[in-house]
């Protein structure tokens, strides 16, 4: 009986009937690509195009020769740089909480650019702007009651700073890119990369995902929207440090140094107040008359109102 391995008709049938699956693939995804497909069909059936589309383009006894001859010396890089470095990014990063609702599913990664005529007919005509809208919301409550529960002992100004560092565009964008949801944006058009607003495109995807999570699962979609956020923060929490006055009491400590008749210590702005992350900085020196000086500059500090500003020129005065 002859070996199966060696039969030429044998091995052309099965290329023959190969190329048939291949091209029954490629016709069942044109016919699932419309506003009534299914994309779980899709997907399975290009996982199981490329599988066979792998298997018929076995190199040729030429280039099996070769390999056998002259084979490669260089290492053979099987995963682009920035493929790995999303892999690397993905690694790191907690699982991604999935959306249940179709529609919303197609929604979050859909550009205002996108032809409505290729929306799948449940898509309610939305784009991730409109979800946006809503997960930039939950974004701030989560962060708020995130931080007003672990960081009870900060001031109002310090934990807006601390919110803001967690819900700002840059940190967004960074979550977006390491889950590579930029990469499923559907669009008309070209979109450049590079340019500062998409900066701005991928933290608003990854505020509709926030939003699209919450309201597949009305039941438990925020408190899995929660615990994955606050997954996603913890390294930065950690990593957060507090601004420490050295010395509490230098104001008073200044004034036991310095005070007599006709010294005067005075407290002044030296530059305008500042918005930072939304909240205020304010910036003070302070300056000595008296002891044979005239209005001579001692130290300056700044603070989140003019009372700390005090405190930290006292501060930095009662250093030098």
């Amino acid at each position: 009986q002859p070996d199966p391995a060696d039969c030429v008709p044998c091995k052309a049938r099965l290329e023959e009937m190969q190329s048939g699956l291949i091209a029954l693939l490629d016709h069942l995804v044109q016919e699932e690509t419309g506003p009534e497909g299914d994309i779980d069909i899709i997907h399975h059936a290009r996982k199981l195009h490329t599988l066979l589309s792998a298997r018929a383009n076995k190199p040729s006894k030429a280039r099996q020769e070769l390999d056998k001859k002259r084979p490669e010396t260089e290492k053979h890089v099987l995963v682009p740089t920035y493929i790995a470095k999303k892999i690397s990014q993905a690694a790191s990063l907690p699982p991604l909480p999935p959306i249940t609702e179709l529609h919303l599913q197609e929604a979050v990664f859909i550009h205002r650019s996108f032809d409505k005529g290729l929306r799948a007919a449940n898509a309610k005509d939305w784009n991730y702007e409109k979800l946006e809208f809503l997960g930039d919301a939950y974004l701030e409550v989560i962060s708020s009651r995130l931080i007003y529960s672990r960081f009870p002992h900060l001031e109002p100004g310090p934990q807006s700073q601390l919110r803001e560092s967690l819900v700002k565009n840059e940190t967004l964008q960074q979550f977006a890119e390491g889950y590579g949801l930029g990469d499923r944006i559907r669009h008309t058009g070209h979109i450049d990369k590079d340019k500062k607003a998409w900066l701005k495109i991928s933290a608003d995807v990854f505020e509709a995902y926030v939003a699209a999570i919450v309201l597949s699962d009305p039941e438990h979609g925020f408190e899995t929207a929660e615990k994955w956020l606050t997954e996603l923060w913890a390294p930065q929490l950690l990593a957060h440090r507090e601004k420490v006055i050295q010395d509490p009491a230098a104001f008073d400590t200044l004034q036991k140094k310095l005070g007599a008749k006709n010294v005067k210590l005075d407290y002044r702005q030296e530059r305008p107040m500042e918005m930072r992350g939304g909240v205020q900085n304010f910036f003070l020196g302070v300056y000595l008359t008296g002891w044979g000086y005239e209005e001579e500059w001692l130290g300056s500090g700044e603070g989140q109102n003019k009372s700390l500003a005090k405190q930290a020129a006292a501060a930095d005065a009662v250093k030098r």
